[in-house]
């Protein structure tokens, strides 16, 4: 199997140490056929990433950056979903957001239920599960850049503050003092209007916690408290390996 990479350099002699570095890791093979170019000028390179990021389909679900245009059919439409491509995880593109999304589209769960996303990133689990018959969602992220970013991604889609509310974990969350005092800290930075998970929400009839194993294993009294009891909960971010860990 082979793979082409294009990478953007600010100079010359910079793309050159690029593939000397490459070179010397991989081995010559690596980069046989290699070529630097210079950057063309009137280029509109918006459009050309605009062009290189289509619309994401994940079952159902239809992923639309900003420059995507909404569908005129209503039906369609109702299967759609805007999300910013920019620091805030989650456009539908990585393996393990599309396995949430996919989840979410086709578990038979209660007629409106509630829905929590830990590690929330952008948003869009909660979004999808709005989307698919979810009454409200919450969303959860250690970022307080996500969080803003997730709430943009819930006005730019018609939800309303009732159907979904973002916040940062409360500020117990973590299993050890470490995991706390984490916490702690990224809510003092936090930019105003971002706030802790707060006492008075209710768990939540399906928790989804697509993150890493570590924080899986940190967060776990604080992601079971947040599933009703007889409720769903799908953890992700797993490798197969590690799934024993989680389960024990």
């Amino acid at each position: 199997q082979s793979a082409e990479v294009r990478a953007l350099f600010a100079s010359e002699s910079d793309a050159q140490a690029a593939l000397r570095f490459v070179e010397n890791t991989l081995g010559a093979e690596a980069v046989a056929g290699s070529k630097i170019d210079d950057l063309a000028k009137d280029v509109d390179w918006l459009a050309v990433q605009e062009a290189a990021r289509p619309v994401v389909t994940v079952g159902e679900l239809e992923i639309l950056l900003p420059w995507h245009e909404t569908s005129s059919d209503p039906s369609v439409a109702s299967r759609q979903l805007r999300v910013e491509g920019g620091a805030a995880f989650g456009t539908g593109e990585h393996q393990t957001t599309r396995m949430c999304c996919e989840w979410l589209q086709e578990t038979k769960f209660p007629a409106f239920y509630t829905m929590c996303d830990y590690g929330c990133g952008s948003g869009i689990l909660a979004l999808t599960a709005l989307r698919f018959g979810a009454a409200c969602a919450v969303g959860i992220d250690i970022d307080p850049d996500c969080v803003k970013a997730a709430e943009r991604n819930r006005a730019s889609n018609g939800f309303g503050v009732n159907e979904a509310r973002f916040y940062l974990p409360s500020l117990d969350a973590g299993g050890d003092a470490s995991s706390i005092a984490y916490v702690n800290k990224r809510f003092t930075s936090a930019p105003e209007g971002v706030a802790p998970f707060p006492e008075g929400e209710l768990p939540c009839d399906v928790v989804v916690a697509n993150i890493l194993l570590r924080p899986l294993l940190a967060l776990r009294d604080t992601i079971l408290a947040k599933v009703r009891p007889g409720g769903a909960l799908a953890m992700s971010g797993v490798r197969v390996d590690q799934v024993d860990d989680v389960l024990g």
